[in-house]
């Protein structure tokens, strides 16, 4: 009589045995699941959480990196803190440029993959740029969407800031309007109930006329605000 034993509900693999086998032979069959899915976790914050998506300088962006300027934003810092402690609900991040919300965002993600946890930062245009790439190869918008669902932490950063319109290979002009949309309810119907991060530098009236009623209502649920507005720090040494 054989019996099935399950393991690793992500990657989707099983191992039979039959019964009354060695409890060790069961652990070295879950280990190996384990190394797959931690593979299968690497690969994919190589592929987003890489300089192919995050320039050099954000990539290393760290809590004690970050210099608040103002009591506002030294708040906003100990949520960041505390969210990558918890890492539970949704933080939406408005603010002005400069402010440092996607250096606070890739903090997080950095901390939280220092734990073993898997982590992903991208901007929304980027993510739509990549997407962009897999026209013609079935499934692989599906696969990417996917991916994003499955990891511990996600970091959609700059929604709002996507072009109007693009043209993809075969000269064929694309409403971002339209798809930006429906890629964003996407992500944000598979991250319901997972911790993620939004950034934006709209405010709430312009980015609710941007998204759509439906991805607001997503993008609220279960959502704590985080405002970070103040001066550019990057203009901070120009005085003009």
């Amino acid at each position: 009589m054989r019996q099935q034993y399950a393991f690793g509900p992500k990657a989707g693999e099983y191992f039979e045995a039959v019964k009354g086998c060695k409890c060790e032979d069961l652990a070295i069959a879950r280990r190996a699941v384990e190394n797959e899915e931690r593979m299968i976790r690497r690969k994919l914050e190589d592929t987003f959480s890489s300089g192919s998506t995050i320039n050099d300088k954000l990539l290393h962006a760290t809590f004690e990196g970050y210099d608040a300027t103002t009591p506002e934003l030294a708040e906003a810092k100990a949520r960041f803190k505390q969210f990558a402690s918890d890492l539970k609900g949704t933080l939406l991040v408005p603010g002005s440029y400069g402010t440092g919300k996607s250096h606070l965002s890739m903090a997080t993600v950095n901390a939280v993959k220092e734990k073993g946890e898997s982590a992903v930062f991208i901007s929304l245009p980027r993510l739509l740029t990549k997407i962009k790439g897999t026209f013609g190869n079935e499934g692989s918008q599906d696969d990417i969407i996917t991916s994003l669902a499955d990891v511990t932490l996600l970091v959609l950063d700059d929604i709002g800031a996507e072009q109007v319109k693009y043209t993809d290979g075969s000269k064929t002009t694309i409403d971002t309007d339209t798809f930006s949309n429906d890629v964003l309810f996407q992500v944000l119907d598979a991250r319901m109930g997972k911790p993620t991060i939004y950034t934006t530098n709209l405010t709430g009236k312009d980015l609710r006329a941007r998204i759509g009623q439906r991805n607001w209502s997503r993008m609220l649920d279960d959502a704590d605000i985080v405002k970070m507005y103040g001066d550019d720090y990057r203009l901070a040494k120009f005085n003009f």
